[in-house]
């Protein structure tokens, strides 16, 4: 959103390794594979998210959980006030 100088990353809580999350589990054949996986996507996340906010972007985060079970209307409207206000930052 150039407008806004904001993106928007929307992470599927298992492909991103969403911590403490129901829908972030392991898998129990070929563990070592899906750890380094999910470990690599979690690292280039990062590196990503930091690029963007040094080239002065606001970096969003939306779990796959938040939207897929949570109240959907309530998440949009923080949403849109994260947008607004540049103010939605998150480490996680």
């Amino acid at each position: 959103m150039p407008k806004y100088k904001t993106v928007i990353f929307v992470n599927g809580c298992y492909w991103h390794g969403h911590q403490g999350c129901k829908y972030f589990i392991l898998p129990k054949t070929n563990v070592e594979f899906w750890k380094n996986k999910i470990e690599y996507n979690q690292n280039r996340d990062k590196v990503n998210y930091r690029k963007l906010k040094e080239l002065g972007w606001n970096v969003l985060l939306i779990w796959e959980c938040e939207i897929r079970h949570g109240d959907k209307v309530q998440a949009l409207k923080e949403l849109v006030e994260k947008i607004k206000t540049g103010n939605g930052e998150r480490d996680d």
